[in-house]
């Protein structure tokens, strides 16, 4: 029976050939070139490896406020009294977590070619915030930011609406 009288039956003759002489052009290509190949694995390999090196670096930025640890000490040792060098101490301190926070595009900068670097830029500005808000609380414990206490001279006593007296 001929393929004529059945539609559905497909002649692979012609597409067994077409893959065969493929199969045997990449066979002379891999003997031609065999370190080609092996060339390209390995760029593939060693591009894997340097994004993932760059993304291990672009976290040790990320966490990279050591020093404020360091300032922390610092503030723990000079104690809470209030005296020119722990202003200087402290305002110090709460401007390089401010300053951190501006520059955080110029600090990945030149981990740009991993592009995911999202996740260690939050973690950064994380990091500095809480900087921040641990300085801020230095402060007030110091007596450097006015609490309600600081403002109370300034208020308006409340007027009474009822007056009682009482007799023995």
């Amino acid at each position: 029976m001929s393929s004529s009288l059945r539609p559905w039956v497909i002649d692979n003759s012609q597409s067994k050939k077409i893959k065969e002489n493929k199969k045997s052009k990449e066979i002379k290509k891999n003997k031609q070139n065999p370190n080609q190949n092996q060339n390209q694995k390995e760029n593939k390999q060693s591009d894997s490896r340097r994004i993932q090196l760059i993304t291990k670096k672009a976290w040790e930025v990320a966490t990279s406020p050591k020093a404020f640890f360091f300032k922390l000490l610092f503030l723990w040792l000079l104690g809470g009294s209030l005296n020119i060098f722990n202003i200087f101490f402290i305002f110090s301190a709460i401007t390089e977590p401010i300053k951190n926070i501006f520059k955080v595009q110029s600090s990945f900068e030149r981990y740009s070619e991993s592009r995911q670097l999202i996740l260690q830029k939050i973690c950064f500005v994380a990091m500095s915030l809480l900087a921040v808000v641990i300085i801020l609380y230095r402060f007030s414990q110091m007596g450097l930011i006015p609490t309600e206490g600081d403002w109370a001279s300034y208020l308006q006593p409340k007027q009474m609406n009822e007056f009682t007296t009482g007799s023995y």
